[in-house]
Order: structure tokens, then C-alpha cells, then sequence
């Protein structure tokens, strides 16, 4: 169950468990597109305290936001998502390798030119570790 309504839920959650499940519910959409998944999981992360609903739509989003930059690119696309620990917190980030739409700008022959930014960054969290 992904939507719900009411107060947050908060349970011991496994990171690493919750992004293979976004990527296996989300493979088919990036399928589609000929869109790839790597995933860059730090092994034995401690399970964190969070709402999993809540952290399943975050995650779900912002994978749908990097299929969308990447559907129309010609080429191999790839959807990165990373967890690691850093300083004492947990860091997840979800990386698309598309171009950045929002930096059109227009040239002296008038003409729009795309200038991509590879990879775009779409998301990252953090939660610290230390108690």
C-alpha cells in the first residue's frame, strides 16, 4: 500500500529493502523507455526509524521524475540510486543521467540550444545516525 491517509507511521525501516522494491514496482515504466536502473547499495546499513508509506512516495517520485527528464533522450539512460553512510548519516541519492529542460536558452541566431547537465540530481536525504 503506497497512499494512506492519518497520522505518520514510524517503524524500524530497511533502506536498502525499500529502494529494491521502488525499482522492481518501477522497472516496467523504465522499460519502457529504454531506461536502466544501478543500483549502489552500502552494504549492512542499520534500519532508521521512518514512516515507510511516507519514504516509498519520496522514493517513487523522485525515481518518476528522473524516467521523465530521461524518456524523450536518445541513448543509454541510467537511473542511479545510491545509500551510503557519511559522517555518522545515512544519504540516499537518485541521479539521472537526462538533460535539464529548465536550461533552455537562446542563442545570437535566435535558435534554443539545450545545454545538458549530466547526471541531474533529483533527490538525496539524510538521517543522521548518531543518538
Amino acid at each position: 500500500m503506497l497512499f494512506k491517509k492519518g497520522g505518520l507511521q514510524r517503524e524500524l525501516v530497511d533502506v536498502n529493502d525499500l529502494i529494491e522494491e521502488m525499482i522492481l514496482l518501477l522497472r516496467n515504466e523504465a522499460s519502457r523507455y529504454s531506461i536502466s536502473f544501478r543500483a549502489e547499495l552500502a552494504p549492512d546499513l542499520p534500519n532508521v526509524m521512518a514512516d515507510r508509506v511516507q519514504l516509498q512516495q519520496v522514493f517513487m517520485n523522485l525515481m518518476l521524475n528522473g524516467i521523465d527528464a530521461m524518456k524523450d533522450t536518445s541513448g543509454a539512460c541510467e537511473l542511479t540510486i545510491k545509500s551510503e553512510i557519511a559522517d555518522g548519516q545515512l544519504l540516499i541519492s537518485i541521479t539521472d543521467t537526462g538533460v535539464d529542460y529548465r536550461r533552455i536558452t537562446r542563442t545570437k541566431s535566435s535558435r534554443h540550444s539545450l545545454r545538458p547537465r549530466m547526471p541531474h540530481r533529483y533527490g538525496s536525504a539524510h538521517q543522521s545516525l548518531h543518538h
